[in-house]
């Protein structure tokens, strides 16, 4: 990321801030302002934000909520799972009659024709972090988007980011909200870095985060810190061990001949987080020797080990920045985006309420990953899986969870489908980082088929991971297209 890129991202930023500000006839309040004034400021347009449903969508929909708000802005908020054909044609018609200004964040993008088609060049800014079709193109001024900037929306910074940076522009007190882009930047796992850290522009915002307070990074044993440690050790080690993984009376017995007690004194569960730094100590020599010893794991296993955690320090009681993101996906796969946003505005109360639907959430996706793993069909160049009883909120998420726990489905990409609304399908595509890297673009891909197929919802995504909406009656050949487009990228 070259400074000069960076800073030309961060103008483009500035520009969209005044071209903003322009549009809804915003002037700050000054207490010196007669009354008469004030009621005139009061006719500046209000605000519709549309957001998407993931911890990504829900950040950017809280970071850009409390900008206006702390800016005197009157906004209305809106989740989508997809901005499709329907909701533009809503949108068009709620300009016209309500004189409104339209933000889209963490979409946009992959619709831009069809909102320059339908909305024209004004009364809407998109704030995405999605791979633009055309990177010759100018970018519109209503139009923020890394990629413009030789920035990558898919390590660098996520929509959360984008939202964060233009808050930033408008008052450079919202870099409170630093620590809301972190989250973001989680939920769309942009921690590739090593040891798990952020790269680009996500790790100058977790710099503002760390330097307000906001976020402190800790590196420990790589499993989940919330989970009891039996579970964390069979179900989330970042590459499987045969002996234990997936095996939790396996992993009872390997803990036993380590003296680690997997209670406490009242019975309780204990969990990475309970214990000692002798016990992490032990308990790390013990997994490098079962990786080197019985499965010959490179080094790179006992690098993978480790990894940076990053501890918020006011959304208690989930302190883990991780954890927060999988929370907010469950509120938004479930149908309650509300809370999330709620919650990371401040509400204690919506945070309780979510951390209840959490654990739906986790039981939903028990119940999911069992009926797709029970109905993969494989072709020549892709795996697919369809069910009717899985939920099309939550498919993307069981297709990614497949794509990185199973190493059968790391072979080829994963396309999954789920009912929608009138006859459609809903489709996820996901695939493992290493085919990515040989040159597999699963959002191009998925563009390029829709285009052929003459599909009206637009496609898109990023090169691991893809979305798209298609009838019902066009799943056949979608399939054979798809399948025939990925055998041509390999």
């Amino acid at each position: 990321m070259s400074k000069i890129l960076l800073d030309d991202f961060l103008n483009a930023i500035d520009e969209r801030k005044d071209y903003f500000f322009k549009s809804i006839n915003y002037k700050k309040k000054d207490l010196k302002e007669s009354e008469n004034s004030k009621k005139n400021l009061d006719f500046k347009k209000s605000v519709h934000i549309y957001s998407h449903l993931d911890s990504d969508g829900l950040t950017s929909a809280a970071i850009l909520a409390s900008a206006l708000k702390r800016a005197d802005i009157s906004y209305q908020l809106s989740v989508l799972p997809q901005l499709e054909t329907k909701y533009i044609e809503e949108i068009k018609q709620e300009i016209k009659s309500y004189n409104r200004f339209i933000i889209f964040s963490d979409f946009g993008t992959g619709q831009l024709k069809f909102l320059k088609k339908e909305l024209g060049s004004d009364n809407y800014l998109i704030l995405d972090h999605h791979q633009p079709e055309n990177l010759k193109e100018q970018p519109d001024i209503f139009h923020v988007n890394p990629y413009y900037y030789e920035i990558s929306g898919e390590s660098e910074i996520s929509a959360a980011g984008v939202c964060y940076l233009f808050a930033k522009t408008l008052d450079p007190k919202n870099i409170d909200l630093s620590s809301l882009a972190i989250i973001g930047a989680l939920g769309d796992m942009q921690n590739k870095g090593d040891k798990g850290s952020f790269i680009g522009v996500n790790k100058l915002i977790l710099d503002d985060a760390i330097k307000i307070g906001k976020i402190t990074v800790e590196k420990d044993l790589a499993i989940s810190r919330h989970q009891p440690l039996h579970i964390a050790l069979a179900y989330s080690l970042p590459e499987k061990l045969p002996t234990i993984s997936g095996n939790e009376e396996k992993v009872k017995l390997f803990l036993k001949a380590l003296q680690i007690k997997m209670k406490n004194e009242w019975n309780e569960r204990r969990t990475l987080f309970n214990l000692s730094s002798g016990e992490k100590k032990t308990l790390l020599k013990a997994l490098i020797s079962e990786g080197f010893e019985r499965n010959n794991k490179s080094k790179d296993f006992a690098g993978k080990l480790i990894t940076n955690f990053y501890n918020l320090s006011n959304f208690d009681p989930i302190p883990d920045a991780k954890e927060m993101s999988k929370l907010l996906n469950a509120c938004g796969r479930l149908g309650f985006p509300s809370l999330g946003i709620s919650s990371l505005m401040g509400d204690k109360k919506s945070l309780q309420k979510a951390i209840e639907k959490n654990k739906i959430f986790k039981r939903e996706i028990s119940t999911a990953i069992r009926l797709a793993e029970e109905n993969i069909r494989n072709y020549q160049n892709i795996n697919t899986f369809y069910h009717n009883e899985i939920n099309e909120k939550i498919v993307g998420t069981i297709c990614s969870i497949l794509v990185h726990s199973k190493e059968e489905m790391k072979l080829k990409p994963l396309i999954a489908f789920a009912d929608s609304d009138n006859h459609f399908l809903k489709v996820s595509a996901r695939a493992d980082r290493e085919l990515v890297k040989k040159g597999l673009n699963l959002g191009k891909i998925l563009r390029e088929v829709c285009k052929k197929m003459e599909i009206i919802n637009p496609a898109g995504g990023h090169p691991p991971a893809a979305g798209a909406k298609i009838a019902s009656s066009e799943l056949k050949i979608f399939i054979e297209e798809v399948d025939k487009a990925v055998g041509e990228k390999n």
